[in-house]
């Protein structure tokens, strides 16, 4: 692969996946010693190593520092090039990002117990499309047939909530009717107090485990499609019709990928 800037060009001698491995064997490392320190399975390294699978941008920062080096080393890019920057931010701006896709029938284990979960498949998307903390799904159920079917793939925008208002009539101006949304489906409450266990809900953020006084229950996940005629908010698919205040948003769905 040549890259071209400022009338300079810069070939990459060999891969980066096969730099890393250079530079792994040259500090006396094994896959399982490397993996370990990425918080990773040798198999992905090995599928790196051999170009088998693409690298993320942060895991590529991470592995520098492991090996104390450069990133510009692994990417093949003279720094003493007065378009050395120019090259690295095209390098990294192109790097895609990789997003797990996991089976809806696995998103307790996700959400709820956090149990460590194998993807199905990793899929490679434009940074610009999505961000890393894009969750992909396969549909399993016949709940948004025959708009989703089993097979099908979506991806879900699991951010949305982090520069979102909290109030009521905020929700209603951002949540479009007639998009689709992935709900965890919450007890019955009262003045969001959880009729079950008595602790606070929150239907932006799921609490974490530790913190007192918030309700941790769920009656599992869904996908719904919005319902708002700009004075009430309501979710439904074909055997549910839940209120705003009965789930959790736990992300949109911006795309959907069909199985043929």
């Amino acid at each position: 692969m040549a890259i071209y800037t400022d009338n300079n060009e810069f070939t990459p001698q060999i891969s980066t996946g096969e730099k890393i491995k250079k530079y792994r064997l040259n500090n006396n490392l094994s896959q399982v010693d490397v993996a370990r320190m990425m918080k990773k399975s040798p198999v992905w390294l090995s599928k790196i190593e051999t170009d088998q699978r693409e690298i993320k941008v942060n895991d590529l920062v991470k592995i520098c520092k492991i090996f104390q080096i450069d990133i510009s080393e692994l990417l093949g890019i003279n720094k003493s090039n007065s378009g050395y920057k120019t090259v690295l931010q095209n390098v990294l701006s192109n790097l895609p990002n990789e997003i797990p896709v996991y089976r809806t029938q696995e998103l307790d284990k996700l959400f709820i117990t956090k149990e460590p979960v194998n993807p199905t498949m990793y899929a490679y998307w434009d940074p610009n499309i999505f961000t890393d903390e894009a969750l992909g799904l396969f549909i399993d159920d016949d709940s948004n047939a025959p708009e989703l079917n089993p097979g099908d793939r979506v991806y879900i925008n699991s951010e949305w909530q982090n520069n979102i208002p909290f109030g009521y009539e905020d929700l209603l101006r951002r949540v479009k009717n007639n998009t689709l949304w992935l709900l965890e489906i919450l007890p019955s409450s009262k003045s969001l107090i959880c009729n079950d266990c008595g602790g606070k809900q929150d239907h932006f953020n799921r609490p974490k485990f530790e913190e007192e006084y918030s309700c941790l229950c769920s009656k599992g996940f869904t996908i719904a499609r919005a319902k708002n005629d700009e004075k009430h908010l309501s979710f439904f698919n074909n055997y549910m019709n839940l209120d705003c205040y009965e789930v959790r948003m736990i992300g949109r769905l911006v795309q959907i990928i069909k199985e043929l």
